[in-house]
């Protein structure tokens, strides 16, 4: 059984609305039905929808349009706290705390029963960058110096990176991703906020 939350109010896009879905309840059963589908926006006045794969948040850019409602698929493995996208099928949060070291976000992760972010696709980067909201993040990236780059599971990068052309010092040893989507990297006395992520 999958249910949604009204998340807020607002227009994201220009694309069109699905034709022939006259109600809230059948663009729910649409999204359902397709499995790229994260969340859907719900004009009021038309009754139209528009479904979407990724899963925005609010302080997104919105086209002044309080008639339409924007709604996300939810998932039990995710606390209300997170962002859960079908299409990366991801569990996402974003942590407002002061900024921090690496290890402390990593730290602050896993008391919060996930780790930090790892990005395996041009996709989950692509909603890591969504939630990142375009501030600079740490993500589960981290090396030994003079090592190879490994996710903080252990496993190694794969055949997705996502690098900004700047990576330079044997001292930089974890990683962070850039608002805009790219991936940078920082030495031990960095500073920033936490991408954290929940297995799904």
């Amino acid at each position: 059984m999958f249910t949604f939350s009204l998340l807020f109010t607002g227009f994201l896009t220009d694309t069109p609305f699905l034709s022939g879905v006259a109600l809230k309840s059948e663009c729910a059963v649409a999204c359902v039905n397709d499995a790229n589908c994260s969340s859907f926006f719900y004009d009021v006045n038309t009754q139209a929808c528009y479904l979407e794969k990724y899963v925005f948040v609010s302080s997104d850019k919105l086209q002044t349009r309080s008639d339409v409602q924007y709604f996300s698929l939810l998932n039990g493995a995710c606390p209300a706290s997170y962002i859960y996208s079908r299409f990366t099928n991801q569990c996402l949060r974003r942590f407002w705390s002061p900024i921090m070291t690496y290890p402390a976000a990593k730290t602050l992760c896993m008391d919060n029963s996930g780790h930090l972010a790892f990005i395996r696709s041009q996709e989950e980067n692509r909603q890591a960058a969504i939630v990142a909201r375009n501030e600079t993040l740490w993500i589960g990236l981290e090396r030994d110096p003079g090592d190879e780059w490994h996710w903080t599971n252990g496993q190694s990068l794969g055949s997705y990176v996502n690098w900004n052309s700047t990576r330079i010092g044997d001292d930089r040893i974890y990683g962070k991703m850039f608002g805009f989507g790219r991936w940078g990297t920082y030495g031990s006395t960095g500073a920033l906020r936490a991408l954290c992520e929940i297995d799904v």
